[in-house]
């Protein structure tokens, strides 16, 4: 993808927790790569590959080959639980009993 400036460009961040290639970030990448560049200058945030302090992994590659801006963030480790962190908890004022 031919990069054009960002003047007048809508700015699009797509965050995904993990970087390996997988379904999730194949549709991360479809969406970031479909974008017509000369409205939408997308960019896409990631964690590594699932290990504290990893390398980011193969969408990295891929999104910069298409020409797509990527952030790495150490920070992102882990899948996404509802059941971790009292996510769960959060959504819902009533006790949660998880069996």
């Amino acid at each position: 993808m031919e990069q054009v400036p960002h003047l007048n460009r809508t700015r699009v961040m797509y965050l995904i927790t993990k970087s390996n290639i997988g379904g999730a970030q194949r549709y991360v990448y479809d969406l970031a790569t479909s974008l017509p560049l000369d409205h939408y200058e997308p960019t896409v945030v990631f964690g590594g590959t699932g290990k504290a302090g990893s390398a980011p992994g193969g969408l990295n590659d891929m999104l910069k080959s298409a020409g797509v801006r990527t952030i790495a963030l150490a920070t992102l480790t882990r899948d996404v639980s509802m059941l971790d962190g009292g996510t769960l908890s959060a959504l819902n004022p009533f006790a949660i009993v998880a069996s």
